[in-house]
């Protein structure tokens, strides 16, 4: 399978978006606020937030996250993985807190690692795998051009599967 050259999916502030998340229950995200490059998103189900900088990047700060203390880290950034393309690659090195105390530095290796067609609840899309590996975890998204994230997943050892969630719907708000 071809894709060409994919870019983000800049949605409009107001956008939702529908996933079954691992425990087959739906969870809703919805985009609140866009400002100087940042995403602002919470999880209307579970209430929480996160700031990050778009799809496939690390957040920024976070609240209400069930197990993980409010917290924020800073990113720096080697390398890009947009548009993407395979072998497009990014390293992240993050350092931050949380408000248990806990602090951390870790680096996360990001590469666009293959064009493969996936079935999810909203449907079967081309996208490209990206899988990131830092620290205790991998990550992996598959990224359609017409949808954005289509399929997500995080494994950290010792924990398991954080999350494993699957596109069911995008709404976009209406035009003004």
């Amino acid at each position: 399978m071809e894709l060409g050259a994919v870019d983000k999916v800049i949605y409009p502030v107001g956008t939702v978006q529908d996933f079954r998340n691992k425990d087959g229950a739906t969870d809703r995200e919805a985009l609140l606020s866009r400002e100087n490059g940042l995403e602002r998103w919470t999880n209307e189900t579970t209430g929480c937030g996160w700031t990050n900088a778009g799809p496939i990047t690390a957040a920024q700060s976070w609240e209400n996250c069930g197990d993980f203390s409010d917290g924020v880290q800073e990113i720096t950034q080697d390398g890009s993985l947009w548009p993407l393309t395979l072998g497009a690659k990014a390293t992240y090195q993050l350092t931050g807190s949380n408000q248990a105390g806990d602090t951390w530095e870790d680096t996360r290796r990001c590469e666009v690692q293959a064009a493969s067609n996936i079935t999810v609840p909203s449907g079967s899309y081309d996208a490209y795998k990206v899988v990131c590996v830092g620290g205790s975890s991998a990550r992996t998204w598959f990224y359609a051009p017409e949808v954005g994230t289509v399929a997500y997943s995080w494994f950290r050892t010792g924990k398991g599967m954080e999350h494993d969630i699957k596109h069911v719907a995008t709404i976009l708000p209406p035009s003004s």
